[in-house]
């Protein structure tokens, strides 16, 4: 029958600098027994409990350390499901509720897109010149494509900046989410954080350069897609296709 001894985290007047760790192998040399008995009130019994729990806990061999790093990623999963799928209000901290950051993100980054595109007094200047310079013979009223194609590519230069930031900044605040989250579920493993933090690292670099590649190639598509928003042109188009294939060729042919 054992009274354990209380654990004490910090050294006190003469007590050893490890008196933390000496505890703690006492303790986990006491209870190792089956045949042991262990003394406590309820309230205190409980409290060790869960203070003990907190502790970190012994990997002695490869095997323990694999199922360690299996639990720990199938909780990692199930968390960040919760709290990046679900919007589940897994935590108290605001900064870790993503759903609503990043939803808070996403309305700063459509602010900012249109306030990048503002009229002056140099309003249709550009456009203007290069219609004159792209002047030539065609039909009325027909906007030359290559005028169209240069003035979609400055416009798309002028906000390609805004992406590849938004990108940055979301990648930027999913990284210390995650690293929150991942120091949550590793702390009674310290062992293995440096490791699962470094794996990490890489991984939310790589996906974040592949979200930045897609982003440039988005914009590169931007550049030299030929579209219109013209109402009547997409009414007619519509229209035209509504009737049939060989009645569409035929129109405008």
């Amino acid at each position: 029958m054992i009274d354990l001894p209380g654990i004490a985290r910090v050294a006190v007047g003469d007590q050893p600098e490890n008196i933390y760790q000496q505890i703690t192998d006492m303790i986990m040399e006491y209870i190792k027994p089956e045949e042991s008995i262990i003394l406590n009130i309820n309230e205190r019994l409980n409290a060790s409990v869960l203070e003990f729990n907190k502790l970190p806990r012994i990997l002695t061999s490869v095997p323990d350390a694999m199922a360690v790093f299996m639990q720990i990623v199938g909780s990692l999963k199930e968390t960040f499901q919760k709290i990046l799928i679900r919007g589940e209000l897994e935590y108290d901290d605001n900064e870790m509720h993503c759903n609503a950051r990043l939803a808070e993100m996403l309305d700063e980054f459509s602010k900012e897109l249109h306030e990048s595109d503002k009229f002056s007094e140099n309003f249709l200047v550009v456009e203007m010149e290069i219609l004159k310079e792209a002047n030539g013979i065609r039909l009325p009223n027909f906007l030359p494509n290559h005028a169209f194609l240069c003035l979609l590519k400055r416009k798309v230069n002028s906000v390609s900046d805004l992406p590849i930031g938004f990108v940055n900044k979301v990648w930027e605040y999913l990284e210390v989410v995650s690293f929150r989250v991942l120091i949550d579920h590793c702390g009674n493993y310290p062992q293995l954080l440096p490791s699962i933090k470094k794996a990490s690292q890489n991984v939310i670099l790589r996906m974040k350069e592949k979200f930045i590649e897609k982003v440039i190639e988005m914009m590169d598509m931007e550049e030299v897609t030929d579209n219109t928003c013209d109402p009547d042109y997409i009414a007619s188009c519509n229209k035209l296709m509504g009737s049939g294939r060989d009645e569409f060729l035929k129109a405008v042919g």
